[in-house]
């Protein structure tokens, strides 16, 4: 997974911004980044390039917020940006884990596995 220097530094700003937006709330975290991944939000939005990661803190915030639901549909769409990160991969199929839903998770392992092969 190769980012810029300008990606990484862009994604470590939103880091930073993003928890500080936790200490909030939690909704004022997930708006700030829908946000930063909605093209029409001038100053706020990150290359595209780093988005997959920005769904991974959406999904996880999410979860921490009981929203199974929305928090799979961010860990399938960071999976399918960037299908060559494992850690996209692990982290959806700890959800389904966690749900006690053993099926899905190892479906999950498995289709990470074909695409992360090389890792």
């Amino acid at each position: 997974i190769m980012e810029s220097p300008t990606e990484r530094q862009a994604f470590k700003e939103f880091g930073r911004n993003f928890r500080q937006r936790e200490a909030e709330s939690l909704s004022a975290a997930r708006d700030y980044a829908l946000a930063s991944i909605t093209k029409d939000s001038p100053g706020m939005y990150l290359p595209p390039a780093t988005h997959w990661r920005v769904y991974l803190e959406l999904a996880d915030l999410a979860k921490r917020s009981n929203e199974i639901d929305a928090s799979r549909q961010y860990y399938r769409r960071a999976c399918q940006i960037q299908s060559n990160a494992s850690q996209c991969w692990l982290e959806y199929s700890k959800l389904e884990e966690e749900s006690g839903n053993l099926k899905r998770c190892a479906e999950i392992l498995e289709e990470g596995l074909q695409h992360c092969s090389t890792n």
